[in-house]
């Protein structure tokens, strides 16, 4: 087969390929700060699940909440490292490169346009979680002022039966139960989250192989 290279499987064409192998060290530092960032979204993954199964679960709320802006951030980076055509700063050809080098990483770990689409997502997640000024701003101005409103930030109990007449803004929710966050009328579940992650692992641990095959004498990091 002319003009592609085939590997296990993986056929990609002579230019990627030849892309791969000249960009080796750069994609080998990513592929393991993407496994860094596993390693941690593990770690706070455990710790919520730990925290959300004591008996006296309201004691953990701040460990909880801890867990879960930690994990948000993780997804984040892991999600900017494969969706890297965002980057806004920079020249036209450092913003082609760093794109590029996102497409490069993702192709290794044989992740499929959907799989692109959930990445952009995990990054919202993050936003949304993080960053939700104005989403309360907006509540809050088209709120009912003649009533008495309610904000609920940072629950751990099903708060999704309060009344949504406009009186009350579910900001934050987190239902250790179900592992289901709320936020602002949007529901995420952290164990279809842990799934996805799991995923995304398996692929980077096979581009982590694919690329060593292409490239036997790997670029020698220090890791500190």
């Amino acid at each position: 087969m002319s003009g592609v290279f085939v590997l296990d499987g993986f056929v990609v064409s002579d230019e990627v390929t030849e892309a791969i192998i000249e960009n080796e060290m750069l994609l080998s530092f990513f592929l393991q700060k993407i496994k860094n960032c596993i390693s941690e979204f593990q770690f706070h993954y455990s710790a919520l699940e730990a925290y959300s199964k004591q008996e006296h679960v309201a004691e953990n709320r701040n460990e909880i909440w801890d867990s879960i802006s930690e994990i948000c951030n993780s997804t984040a980076q892991v999600s900017r490292i494969f969706d890297s055509g965002s980057r806004t700063k920079g020249t036209p050809d450092q913003k082609d490169f760093t794109k590029n080098r996102g497409e490069l990483l993702t192709v290794l770990a044989g992740l499929s346009k959907d799989d692109f689409t959930e990445l952009k997502a995990l990054r919202e997640l993050r936003n949304r979680v993080v960053h939700f000024d104005e989403d309360v701003d907006d509540w809050f101005l088209a709120s009912n002022k003649s009533v008495d409103r309610t904000m609920v930030w940072r629950d751990i109990n099903d708060s999704t039966k309060l009344n949504h007449d406009g009186s009350t803004c579910l900001i934050q929710s987190y239902n250790c139960k179900t592992g289901i966050l709320y936020n602002l009328g949007i529901e995420y579940s952290f164990h279809e989250l842990h799934r996805k992650m799991g995923k995304i692992a398996k692929g980077a641990h096979q581009a982590d192989v694919k690329l060593s095959k292409l490239c036997p004498n790997r670029s020698n990091m220090t890791i500190k």
